[in-house]
């Protein structure tokens, strides 16, 4: 109970908690009027209570109680945020039930006091002794109901808001692993390129510069992309084509790479630099001594599903580890995976398998289109 309510909240009472109060004890004092409509009309008893001392009784009742209702919110949210302990809360609730009893007997011979104004007749202690013992159990349950209604209010309130706070958490949470996992990407890539100028400059100085040039375009367009959870496909597919100018130099003759769009890549929203780990493992894994020259497939589409299909295949050697196995030991499909999950959570596919049919590795993501439509799940 000492951290349900961990804000204070703005002004005197909540609006919506007084609405609350007002529409329970309206309803309590509808359901009394009839039932002293019933006991006078139809039983024929109060027949010495005139109808002036049963409306202004009500009416008067209805105020104190709402009055009453908003201090004790104003208490209770007090000792929420105070934080006090329940010895003390106790004891705290007792006396204002008494209290409120009270106030209740004194605005019920009130209102007959009022009714017989012309007889000049004042408050009579006896009586209003008798109506506090009489009415007493009835106006505790009241209390108490009262007191029931503003601590759900406040600990729904506060249970909404620490649950707002995790899910922000959360998501700067998974912002951040994204942003660290992107961030692994460019050494990773650096360190390949710059072996590949390494070894082709002594061959071919002039593709050396043209690589060193490439590779400085592609770093200076994908520098502040960890700024990006998204981009569009068609900005992903740009940076794909510089990445893939600076591969082709470096395998000249011995790779063949071929691209197949069958969307608009201008509505569609993507992880940044997804695509370019999936033709770097298949690059990488696909050269061997059997297999010295690679034609690698990049083909994307939007299947029956309306999901969006990222397919890199390529015709070298087969795998011999599966995809966990792949995750555990190789740092490209692992960032890839974490990366999928940190955006889109279990809303995606990350497949790496071999084709028996077409005889081609295949490495596949699988996901929603657009991180809108995700939300709206």
């Amino acid at each position: 109970m000492a951290e349900m309510l961990n804000t204070k909240s703005e002004g005197f009472i909540e609006r919506k908690l007084v609405v609350l109060l007002a529409l329970f004890y309206t309803g309590l004092t509808i359901i009394s009027m009839i039932k002293t409509i019933y006991l006078k009309v139809f039983v024929g008893l109060l027949g010495f209570v005139t109808w002036t001392d049963i409306i202004i009784s009500m009416i008067l009742e209805w105020m104190g109680v709402m009055g009453f209702a908003i201090l004790i919110s104003y208490l209770i949210k007090s000792l929420i945020e105070r934080k006090t302990s329940w010895r003390y809360i106790i004891p705290i609730h007792l006396f204002c039930a008494l209290i409120f009893g009270a106030l209740m007997t004194f605005l019920h011979q009130l209102a007959t006091i009022i009714d017989n104004l012309p007889h000049r007749r004042g408050f009579n202690l006896e009586r209003l002794r008798f109506n506090f013992i009489q009415y007493f159990e009835y106006n505790l349950l009241v209390y108490f109901t009262i007191t029931f209604i503003i601590y759900t209010y406040f600990y729904i309130k506060s249970s909404l808001a620490e649950s707002e706070k995790k899910n922000i958490i959360q998501q700067k949470f998974h912002e951040a692993k994204t942003l660290a996992l992107q961030n692994q990407l460019h050494p990773h890539f650096l360190f390949n390129s710059l072996n590949s100028v390494s070894a082709l400059i002594d061959i071919d100085k002039e593709k050396s510069k043209d690589m060193i040039a490439d590779i400085s375009e592609y770093l200076y367009n994908t520098v502040n992309l960890h700024e990006h959870k998204l981009i569009s496909l068609e900005h992903e597919l740009e940076l794909l084509d510089k990445y893939l100018n600076i591969i082709e130099t470096r395998f000249q003759a011995q790779l063949s790479i071929k691209k197949e769009i069958h969307l608009e890549p201008k509505s569609i929203q993507v992880p940044p630099l997804i695509i370019q780990p999936l033709v770097e493992n298949a690059v990488k894994h696909g050269y061997s001594a059997t297999h010295q020259s690679l034609i690698v497939e990049i083909e994307i589409s939007i299947d029956e599903n309306k999901l969006l299909v990222i397919e890199v295949r390529n015709n070298g050697t087969p795998l011999d580890k599966n995809l966990t196995e792949m995750k555990k030991k190789g740092t490209g499909i692992k960032n890839i995976d974490e990366r999928l999950r940190a955006i889109y959570g279990q809303d995606y596919q990350l497949n790496c398998y071999n084709d028996m049919v077409s005889s081609k590795v295949v490495y596949q993501i699988i996901l929603i289109p657009n991180i809108d439509d995700l939300n709206e799940k």
